[in-house]
């Protein structure tokens, strides 16, 4: 009884993920050029600023959510957390007057 070897085949080309990869990139640069465009707006630094503010506190809490979701803490929405400690910023402003409190409140 003889026993064949076969060897796998070996697949050249490029992966699936990407491709898709690319076409997630090149997808969104023929959106921001089409908004370009469109809008004399879109591409002033005014509005790249504008959007790097209101996106680095999700940023931030992300970071921080992935650090205890990898060391095998709880699994944390960041949604969630984030409309939690706006609305517990917002009760403390309302209550006592202090924007400062109110924001260290909703910070931890």
């Amino acid at each position: 009884m003889s026993t064949a070897y076969v060897s796998p085949s070996v697949r050249i080309g490029i992966s699936q993920d990407l491709v898709r990869l690319v076409f997630r990139l090149l997808g969104a640069a023929i959106i921001c050029v089409v908004l370009a465009l469109l809008s004399d707006a879109f591409l002033t630094t005014n509005n790249i600023f504008n959007v790097l503010r209101q996106t680095s506190l999700l940023f931030f809490m992300s970071a921080g959510l992935t650090l205890v979701i990898l060391t095998g803490g709880l699994d944390l929405s960041i949604g969630a957390n984030i409309a939690f400690s706006a609305c517990v910023a917002a009760t403390v402003i309302k209550a006592t007057g202090s924007v400062w409190l109110g924001g260290a409140t909703g910070l931890g």
